[in-house]
């Protein structure tokens, strides 16, 4: 970037989207609730604002981008054997007979203290779109709730328990792409020494 004249100041702080792979059992820190509610403080996490740059910055990233990674799909891929059991693993825990009870006495301890559901989002309640002061409210309740049933560990403990048996299952293949994960990270190390001149 710096070659072509173009500014390196790639970090910058945005709001981030909740993803479910971050929050996979809803909000579970009471510091962020009582701060937040359901929503999240603002992060830096390293990476340009495309949108606020010029349209010859913007070209350039994806040509320097291109040039370091050849590869245009970088992040997850969707297709590793790994993210595939980790996506059955979550379902049959979903569909487990201890889920569907624990996930029920959550919700009921919550409408207790004021939640309501309307199917739209099975970890936040209605509350969690409205004014701050009730979503702080309720987003505390709501992880009072879990800490008294140890909602949190429990809701793990089943789902990882799916897990180790499809990782049993698997182990060949989870093997195969971790030498392939080590490769790759060997030569990304290699080109970055080469940049740096290390």
């Amino acid at each position: 970037m710096s070659e072509n004249n173009q500014p390196i100041d790639l970090m910058s702080t945005f709001k981030d989207r909740t993803t479910a792979s971050e929050r996979p059992y809803g909000i579970w820190l009471m510091a962020t609730a009582e701060q937040y509610g359901y929503g999240r403080p603002e992060e830096n996490l390293g990476a340009p604002r495309l949108e606020t740059k010029t349209p010859e910055f913007n070209h350039q990233w994806d040509s320097c981008l291109s040039e370091v990674i050849p590869s245009t799909s970088y992040g997850i891929d969707r297709n590793a054997l790994s993210v595939q059991l980790t996506g059955k693993a979550t379902e049959a825990a979903k569909k487990d007979p201890q889920t569907i009870e624990l996930v029920e006495r959550w919700k009921s301890c919550l409408r207790d203290h004021g939640g309501t559901f309307d199917g739209s989002d099975q970890w936040s309640p209605v509350e969690s779109l409205g004014d701050k002061e009730t979503g702080i409210r309720v987003a505390v309740a709501d992880i009072q709730c879990k800490e008294d049933m140890n909602f949190v560990q429990q809701m793990a403990d089943i789902e990882s328990s799916y897990q180790a048996t499809l990782i049993k299952e698997n182990e060949a293949g989870l093997l195969a792409q971790r030498q392939k994960i080590d490769e790759t990270l060997k030569e990304a190390t290699q080109i970055v020494s080469t940049f740096s001149g290390s």
